[in-house]
């Protein structure tokens, strides 16, 4: 699978603002495209900023979490 590939097919949701653009800026640099990784509630999908978390929601093939919740 190309890079740019992976950027796409992967989103991350981390709800702490500079870990998420963190993680942001180290699969944009590693992959050369844009990342989806958003800052907000996973298990709300809820941004931030109060919105709904701007991804298309028609499942996954594997979720990592890392607890506690």
């Amino acid at each position: 699978m190309a890079p740019a590939e992976v950027a796409r097919s992967v989103v991350g949701i981390d709800k702490d603002r500079y870990l998420a653009a963190l993680a942001r800026a180290h699969v944009g640099l590693v992959t050369m495209a844009p990342a989806r990784v958003y800052c907000g509630d996973a298990l709300a999908w809820q941004a931030e900023d109060g919105g709904p978390i701007a991804c298309e929601q028609g499942g996954f093939d594997v979720v990592l979490a890392n607890p506690p919740f």
